[in-house]
């Protein structure tokens, strides 16, 4: 678990992401939390069936890599967003993070925080020297909070940007 002044930021275990799949309130029930107004995007679904899921049954210990990780607004006792990193630190300890806000709770600083505090967790974690990220060319929402947090915008041999936090970045 991160914690920041406003935020705490869960990894889910794999009987926790089914019940964030079905969306009924079990999960913010095992949380003691209030109900939240997120439903999974249809993308954000697939990946959790398709890839988070099948993930999650062998990663064993090193879990964190391989889940969905939940934001908790701590004052209003809701969940606000999500974060996944898409595996475990290459061998050159790159690690490719996704993320989003609800929409009920965009444009409230919750990913600025959220991605600043575990980019700065996964840098300070064994084997890990990079955080990146791909973006839609045409998310300047994204490319800001990116930006705040200190990512650089690199050349990208894809349709998506991609963008870097290095270890020992200045």
């Amino acid at each position: 678990m991160i914690d920041t002044f406003r935020l705490c930021i869960l990894p889910l275990n794999y009987n926790q992401v089914i019940k964030y799949i079905n969306c009924d309130g079990s999960l913010e029930e095992e949380l003691k939390l209030n109900k939240s107004q997120g439903i999974p995007s249809p993308d954000l679904y697939d990946a959790l069936k398709l890839n988070i899921l099948p993930a999650l049954e062998g990663a064993g210990c090193n879990f964190i890599y391989c889940t969905l990780w939940t934001i908790i607004d701590k004052q209003k006792s809701i969940m606000v967003g999500d974060l996944c990193f898409m595996g475990p630190p290459t061998l050159k300890g790159e690690v490719m993070i996704g993320y989003g806000v609800y929409e009920n709770c965009r444009n409230q600083g919750y990913m600025t925080e959220a991605l600043g505090a575990i980019t700065a967790w996964a840098l300070s974690q064994k084997g890990v020297t990079s955080v990146m990220a791909e973006t839609d060319p045409d998310n300047y929402v994204s490319w800001h909070i990116l930006q705040k947090n200190g990512f650089r915008k690199m050349d990208s041999k894809s349709e998506l940007l991609l963008w870097r936090f290095d270890k020992n970045q200045d």
